[in-house]
């Protein structure tokens, strides 16, 4: 449902895009020839992305679970030099 993406967004704050300090969103890429799809988080500025492991059932971000959606929006969020 959308209002676990919602739950996860509040859980885990998206940073500013690294490259242009743009606004970042979760979302999903399809590709309708293959028939995949992948979560996302990108840049609303630049539209950089980071995608994740491609599925062939899940064509709603909603879809897509909370952990997959955790570990995007920390693959983001880490910046260079950080240390976790």
């Amino acid at each position: 449902m959308y209002s676990d993406a919602v739950k996860v967004l509040k859980e885990f704050t998206l940073k500013p895009c690294p490259f242009c300090g743009g606004i970042a969103k979760i979302g999903i890429t399809s590709d309708y020839e293959s028939y995949y799809h992948w979560a996302k988080v990108y840049c609303t500025e630049c539209f950089v992305k980071i995608e994740g492991t491609p599925s062939l059932d899940k064509d709603r971000i909603e879809d897509f679970s909370d952990e997959e959606k955790r570990e995007l929006i920390h693959a983001w969020n880490m910046r260079y030099g950080e240390v976790e």
